[in-house]
């Protein structure tokens, strides 16, 4: 995603959610640039539903510092074990 082309971003999230609609990564992507655009509950959910698909995404976004540092937490999947990485 390109800096201040959050519209652009969206579209194209959304072309590719239209394909194949659990991608967790555009999901993660686009809902950071909902956040970036004034639409904080569209990208939480986005978020949210990013780290349901796939915990790690949420994790790794944070690490790479994309995404807000308030994005929801994401949950290890039940059994999982639990990671000693630091975020």
């Amino acid at each position: 995603m390109r800096p201040r082309q959050y519209d652009t971003a969206i579209s194209d999230y959304d072309a590719a959610l239209r394909i194949q609609p659990k991608i967790a990564w555009a999901l993660y992507g686009r809902g950071v640039a909902e956040l970036k655009t004034g639409h904080p509950a569209e990208g939480q959910a986005d978020i949210q539903a990013a780290g349901e698909i796939a915990p790690v995404v949420v994790m790794r976004g944070r690490r790479l510092g994309i995404g807000p540092d308030d994005a929801p937490a994401a949950q290890a999947p039940a059994g999982a074990p639990a990671s000693t990485a630091r975020p």
